[in-house]
């Protein structure tokens, strides 16, 4: 039961991450020439600070 409800959220998630990448191909262009450093940026992992507690 809990285990279905993961897999239809990984498969949602899926989906959205599909429509991202189709969106931002076709943003992009065809023969745009910071092809390779857009793509880049877009695919690098965000790295968040953490809260400082006080």
């Amino acid at each position: 039961l809990k285990l279905d409800t993961k897999k239809q959220d990984i498969e949602k998630l899926q989906d959205q991450e599909k429509a991202l990448h189709t969106t931002f191909a076709t943003t992009l262009g065809e023969n745009n020439k910071f092809d390779n450093f857009l793509t880049k940026v877009f695919k690098k992992k965000i790295k968040r600070a953490k809260k400082k507690t006080q």
